[in-house]
């Protein structure tokens, strides 16, 4: 997307924000992704957005969310939370988010007045450790290779869910296997009405 088109999105988002705090009275959860590129990249990848937002309303206490909207621009995804949380515990659990979960540094989580310069804090480039916002601004990395660090990501993430699946698969069969008695049927002592198998295999 071009600068301005960003810039003007970024406004819009901002007035939005605006808004729900006069109307609240309290801080606002903003939640969009960092994806560089143009539309067809943010299009590819904005079901991250839906991932972000979904765990941070998670992470709240039940009956603790008093607005939620969510949508999708040409800028990319953003979703909007009004909490009954105190602004300090919203911005614990958005950095937590994003320094914890397998996909948190593609998430961007800002609460309403409180900025990560001012609780000190800088935002990590993708490819070299830095800070992203100085890397950003002089161009340090292609767009390229920072849409690759993305998909590696990505790829963890997906081989860690479905190593945990199998797990789980292989834990639940384990489980009924060793379920003792079922009549007719495998268990520990006998081999029920099976004449092909047995509780070792």
């Amino acid at each position: 997307m071009k600068a301005a088109a960003i810039l003007k999105a970024r406004e819009e988002r901002g007035l939005v924000i605006e808004k729900l705090e006069k109307a609240y009275s309290r801080a606002v959860i903003s939640v969009t992704v960092n994806i560089p590129g143009g539309k067809k990249s943010i299009e590819d990848y904005s079901w991250i957005g839906m991932l972000a937002f979904n765990e941070f309303r998670r992470r709240l206490p039940k009956g603790a969310i008093i607005h939620e909207a969510f949508r999708e621009r040409d800028d990319g995804p953003e979703g909007f939370i009004v909490s009954l949380g105190k602004p300090e515990e919203l911005k614990k659990i958005a950095v937590n988010i994003e320094e914890t979960h397998p996909l948190g540094r593609l998430f961007d989580i800002d609460i309403s007045g409180h900025s990560r310069l001012r609780s000190g804090e800088k935002r990590a480039c993708l490819l070299c450790g830095g800070d992203a916002n100085r890397c950003r601004r002089l161009g340090k990395h292609s767009i390229e290779d920072l849409m690759f660090e993305i998909d590696s990501l990505i790829e963890n993430w997906y081989s860690s869910i479905v190593e945990k699946a199998a797990g789980s698969v292989a834990v639940a069969m384990r489980k009924e296997i060793d379920a003792t008695p079922k009549p007719g049927l495998v268990d520990r002592n006998n081999d029920g009405a099976h004449t092909d198998m047995n509780h070792g295999t």
